[in-house]
């Protein structure tokens, strides 16, 4: 499970653009935004053991429609 993240909706956008994912379609203010951005902050940590491509895929699919 994933834990909650501290990074904010723009930080979480500047760090999707780096890994290649896609943008949300939907506000930040939405409650799936938070699943967003927990996935997009575990991105780091997914590049260091080897699950970067898993890791990205699943941060796209919450990220809409």
């Amino acid at each position: 499970m994933t834990m909650p993240s501290d990074l904010t909706f723009a930080d979480a956008v500047d760090m999707a653009f780096r890994f290649g994912c896609l943008l949300p379609r939907f506000h930040e203010d939405s409650p799936r935004a938070a699943l967003w951005i927990n996935r997009i902050a575990d991105l780091p940590l997914a590049q260091q053991q080897g699950r970067l491509p898993a890791a990205v895929i699943e941060a796209n699919r919450f990220a809409g429609p």
